[in-house]
């Protein structure tokens, strides 16, 4: 009896091991993700920035290359990001 209560014992202890670990990696690629969000946010920021400095410098030059420019990121932009957040995890 003490023999099938230690190996019971042994296993309950290996699967919460196990359990624990994958709780860790879970922890630590959601961390990653977020990080690798930040990043993406920055570049994303710098990218607008260009977009709204070309939109300045085409304005008095060409006021229509200026609006397609604008409209372009706009809608590029929405439709990303609505589509995204629509997706499920």
């Amino acid at each position: 009896m003490a023999k099938k209560r230690a190996t019971r014992k042994k296993s309950r202890a290996k699967k919460a091991v196990k359990t624990r670990l994958a709780a860790l990696k879970k922890r630590l690629e959601k961390e990653r993700l977020k990080r690798e969000a930040r990043k993406q946010m920055d570049v994303a920021k710098k990218q607008f920035k260009e977009g709204e400095k070309a939109i300045k410098n085409c304005i008095n030059k060409s006021p229509e290359k200026a609006v397609m420019i604008a409209a372009g990121l706009g809608a590029l932009l929405g439709a990303v990001v609505t589509s995204l957040a629509r997706r499920k995890k």
